[in-house]
């Protein structure tokens, strides 16, 4: 069947105009015409468009082609093509909610001016130097005191090597002093419901931990801890005792930083002469101040604060010994030194609010 399209048209007659008389009975009707439905060829003649009452003229007929392009134009997103006149309006600045921060710029750079110097005064009191000759790392101590503004007596943290626990202190001491004859350091620390036996102390957990292999390695049973003996507020006229044993303090773990890691050391080591002449220097200026830093505090922190201030001392002059001689043993006077100082400054923070 062909795909064009076919059209069947119907003509009929038209009848005679009404009149008053009826239509002749013989009167003969005009047949109808009945075309094909194949489109006319060229020889077949076409009838007269304007005798077909049925086919719609050309100029009525709605074409709704373009009418769904242009919806559809309009549906499309808009691009920017220079024309502005569909572009999407933006809001008046005015109805924008502007947030203003009024900051006390004064107070900050205060604040910040103030960490640039601490952390610069940071740096130069923890300085740390290497020496040339054996490569063992060594804390620098400041030149000169510190002058502090907020001063309160310091806490004291160190990672100390311990060994055994004793619940019975006669039995703990015994203990105590045989270990003290093989030659190793060792001190009893009395505690609430136990004793225990510390034999090394270091600055940090790291070398406490080789301090603990090193006694491990001669028989002794140990593991690291740390351990802190808490600082104590000001009471009225202690501050000048306050700075002195802050300038204790750092005194404290420059030997435990160097005395430890000498003493697990396979072989001897010296000390770098620029760090040993500051510590000397600094034990020199804690020397000359004890007793003006001693005279307001009551007579029994006044006497503990000269016993440890002497043990101090002597532990730093161990440490000059060692640099002389290379004596292992030296190192070993520094660590009981070392140790003592803790049980000391406990008694010291105890006894310096008592009357």
């Amino acid at each position: 069947m062909s795909d064009q399209k076919h059209t069947m048209n119907f003509k009929f007659s038209q009848s005679n105009k009404k009149s008053n008389r009826p239509a002749p009975d013989n009167e003969s009707h005009n047949p109808i015409e009945v075309c094909s439905w194949d489109e006319p060829t060229d020889e077949e003649q076409v009838p007269n468009q304007q005798d077909d009452d049925f086919e719609p003229k050309r100029d009525k007929v709605i074409d709704f082609t373009d009418k769904l392009k242009t919806k559809k134009t309009g549906n499309e997103p808009f691009w920017d093509d220079g024309d502005r006149s569909r572009a999407p309006k933006l809001p008046p600045k005015n109805r924008k909610n502007k947030i203003q921060l009024n900051l006390p710029w004064p107070i900050i750079g205060a604040v910040m001016s103030a960490v640039i110097v601490g952390l610069g005064l940071g740096v130069v009191v923890f300085q740390f130097f290497i020496n040339d000759d054996t490569g063992y790392s060594e804390a620098a101590l400041p030149a000169q005191a510190t002058v502090y503004t907020d001063v309160s007596f310091p806490s004291l943290h160190v990672d100390v090597v311990q060994g055994a626990a004793f619940t019975d202190i006669d039995t703990a001491q015994q203990v105590v002093d045989e270990t003290k004859d093989k030659g190793f350091p060792a001190v009893l620390i009395p505690g609430a419901e136990s004793q225990y036996m510390f034999l090394g102390v270091a600055n940090d957990q790291t070398k406490g931990t080789k301090l603990s292999d090193y006694f491990g390695d001669n028989g002794q049973e140990t593991y690291v801890k740390t351990y802190t003996v808490e600082g104590g507020e000001v009471t009225v006229g202690g501050e000048d005792a306050a700075t002195w044993y802050t300038n204790a303090n750092a005194v404290y773990h420059f030997l435990s930083s160097v005395s430890s890691e000498l003493m697990v050391a396979n072989e001897s080591g010296s000390i770098n002469e620029d760090n040993l002449s500051q510590l000397n220097q600094s034990v020199e200026q804690l020397r000359n101040s004890r007793d003006v830093a001693f005279s307001q505090m009551n007579e029994l922190a006044k006497e503990n604060s000269l016993r440890y201030a002497d043990t101090l001392f002597t532990a730093a002059s161990a440490l000059n010994d060692y640099q002389a001689s290379n004596n292992h043993e030296a190192l070993e006077h520094v660590q009981q030194g070392l140790l003592e100082l803790i049980v000391e400054y406990e008694e010291v923070l105890t006894s310096i609010n008592e009357v």
